[in-house]
């Protein structure tokens, strides 16, 4: 704002299915280091973030969002200049893995573990169960108390649960909190 005269900034961003992300800049008029942030903060790079929504303590019916960034990847401003080009390439996460075994034993630097109780509630096998919590499925972990249930667990567990659950049916649903039989 207010630099106007200096030209427009040109450029995109382009989110391939591989989970690549590629920021190509065409035109930049002016370093981005002199860019003021007294009106908003001047940031280059990517983040990930997720939003909860939580009761508001004052209006009972209604829900606050709060979004908590959790990753961060910064480049350095003065590298952003015309006609040069950023790769993001994404590293292993909790959520690639498809089954409880895969999920317990990763070796990621990520505290995976895995959801059975949203697994079932689901009723899907593709739907991924495996997690640390702190990802684009946060709010499913913590409406289905996810993080309680693995705790000190093993796949056999698990299955276990399985063979003594009363009917294939039964469900947990995250907002009655008690199981249900439909």
């Amino acid at each position: 704002q207010g630099w106007e005269d200096k030209g427009s900034f040109t450029f995109q961003a382009a989110l391939h299915h591989d989970g690549r992300i590629v920021f190509a800049y065409k035109e930049i008029p002016m370093s981005v280091p002199e860019i003021s942030s007294s009106q908003h903060p001047v940031k280059t790079g990517l983040s990930d973030a997720f939003m909860i929504l939580n009761p508001s303590p004052d209006v009972p019916e209604s829900r606050r969002r709060s979004i908590f960034e959790y990753h961060r990847i910064e480049l350095d401003p003065s590298k952003v200049t015309s006609m040069s080009a950023v790769e993001f390439t994404p590293l292993p996460t909790c959520l690639q893995h498809r089954s409880c075994d895969a999920c317990m034993s990763s070796d990621l630097t990520f505290n995976c573990s895995w959801c059975h109780v949203l697994q079932r509630s689901l009723n899907n096998q593709d739907e991924n169960t495996c997690s640390s919590g702190f990802d684009r499925y946060r709010q499913e972990w913590m409406d289905y108390g996810c993080a309680q249930e693995a705790e000190g667990r093993m796949c056999e567990d698990f299955q276990d649960e399985d063979h003594d659950s009363a009917s294939p049916d039964t469900s947990f649903s995250p907002y009655d909190g008690d199981l249900t039989t439909t």
